[in-house]
């Protein structure tokens, strides 16, 4: 509806990556903690937005604050 798509990995061109609120101290050793040590390495050459899951929700369900994401970060 939004024009966005789901992906299984983190690439250049990802925007946004959402993060789960639930939380563990293991989380580095999973696929999701690899994603988000990816979003983080990319972030500081791209721009990449990453979000908790409720701020997500909430940026979704406020219409969303502007095309770029800025109300997301």
């Amino acid at each position: 509806m939004r024009g966005g798509t789901c992906a299984d990995t983190v690439r250049i061109r990802t925007s946004y990556l959402v993060i789960g609120s639930l939380v563990s101290r293991d989380w580095k050793f999973t696929s999701y903690g690899t994603k988000i040590e990816k979003a983080v390495e990319y972030a500081e050459r791209f721009p990449i937005a990453i979000v908790s899951e409720r701020r997500w929700q909430e940026f979704l369900m406020d219409g969303g604050a502007s095309t770029s994401g800025a109300g997301l970060r």
